[in-house]
């Protein structure tokens, strides 16, 4: 019987996951694995800038920070707050550098942790319950 993903678990790896670490998952002995582009070129001889991870048949890597496009979370997040002030602030904030920490700094002194968390969470979900069904995966909420 085919082990399930918890989708908690794989959106908690797709949180950890930087431009050098990031995870995959082993689908033949059904288990995730940390990775870095040094150690794929080493042990597979895989060179991930130019996209071959997917040579190594059974490792599926999970969706990346790139793929995850959480700026766009964050500009729609900051779309759907009713306060026009705080909204254009929000969205203000996400520009130039440091937009990351202003923006985080900017939910923090509105108190709209709890939302911005709950905002995030959802569309990290979706993004992995969506991985699972591409890679016909089953999964568990």
């Amino acid at each position: 019987m085919k082990k399930l993903i918890n989708i908690n678990r794989l959106i908690k790896l797709m949180d950890l996951q930087s431009n050098e670490i990031y995870y995959c998952y082993d689908k033949i002995n059904e288990f995730f694995v940390v990775a870095s582009n040094e150690e794929f070129i080493k042990d597979f001889g895989i060179d991930d800038s130019e996209n071959h991870i997917q040579e190594y048949q059974k490792l599926i890597r999970i969706p990346s920070k790139i793929e995850i496009q959480e700026f766009n979370i964050m500009k729609n997040f900051a779309s759907t707050i009713k306060n026009k002030n705080i909204s254009s602030v929000l969205l203000n904030a996400l520009s130039g550098s440091g937009a990351y920490k202003k923006f985080l700094s900017n939910i923090k002194n509105y108190g709209l942790e709890k939302e911005w968390l709950e905002f995030r969470f959802i569309a990290f979900k979706k993004i992995a319950i969506n991985w699972c069904k591409k890679n016909e995966l089953m999964y568990e909420e």
